[in-house]
């Protein structure tokens, strides 16, 4: 799999950010969080979607911390698993090329 550096302003829907071993799915739309200093950009965020959570690379983060959680503080019923993306445009983020965009750059996958 080809990967490219992103910095967090070009993360969008559809990305899938490699991170900790886990592979995550952008599908909600990334905020502009209203809670951080923003004197080094605007710090930016969102709750991907782990999509391989009970691969063995992704034993290193604990299971709970990627556990949905309801705003009760009550795991989510939807049994999905998430991690939070978040930083200013000093994080730089690992997002995987699909297949065919590789291939049409020139690039074996």
């Amino acid at each position: 799999m080809q990967h490219v550096s992103k910095p967090t302003s070009e993360l969008a829907l559809g990305d899938v950010v490699n991170c900790h071993g886990m592979r995550c799915l952008i599908d909600r739309e990334p905020q502009v969080s209203r809670v951080h200093d923003d004197s080094r950009g605007p710090v930016i965020w969102t709750q991907a979607l782990v999509l391989n959570r009970d691969d063995e690379a992704t034993r290193a983060v604990p299971f709970g911390w990627t556990r949905d959680w309801a705003r009760n503080g009550k795991p989510s019923e939807s049994g999905e698993h998430r991690w939070t993306i978040q930083g200013n445009d000093l994080a730089r983020w690992a997002v995987e090329v699909p297949a065919e965009a590789a291939l049409a750059g020139g690039r074996r996958p």
